[in-house]
């Protein structure tokens, strides 16, 4: 049938690191409130050791972002290494976004026009 939906999917499969990937969101979304992590610099392949640090740091607060902040921040390239940064898709980011929201108790905020979301700290079961 030509009238069809077509849907564009990945063709190949993409080996990524997911556990990476959770680690640079939540230093992103960590970043906001945390102003020392601004100066940081160097390659993404040595940042493995901060990030270690990160997983075990998970006491810290949040400012609200949007998801494709997040989405633009963890393609660029000095936060992934280039393959991860390229095999790096809308719905993986979303995935590992689902994981950290689980995970750290955060929520996700529809905006009035449905077109993002907001990525806010949880704050009890009745907001």
């Amino acid at each position: 049938d030509k009238a069809a939906l077509q849907i564009g999917y990945a063709k190949t499969a993409k080996k990524v690191d997911m556990k990476r990937i959770k680690n640079v969101a939540w230093s992103i979304l960590t970043q906001a409130s945390n102003e020392e992590k601004e100066n940081q610099s160097g390659s993404p392949e040595k940042q493995v050791d901060k990030e270690a640090v990160d997983l075990n740091n998970r006491e810290k607060e949040i400012e609200d972002t949007q998801f494709t902040t997040l989405y633009k921040t963890l393609k660029q390239p000095t936060k992934l290494p280039k393959t991860m940064s390229e095999n790096l898709s809308v719905p993986l980011a979303f995935i590992a976004l689902l994981h950290l929201c689980n995970e750290e108790s955060l929520h996700l905020i529809p905006s009035e026009k449905m077109e993002d979301f907001k990525i806010v700290q949880g704050r009890g079961w009745c907001n």
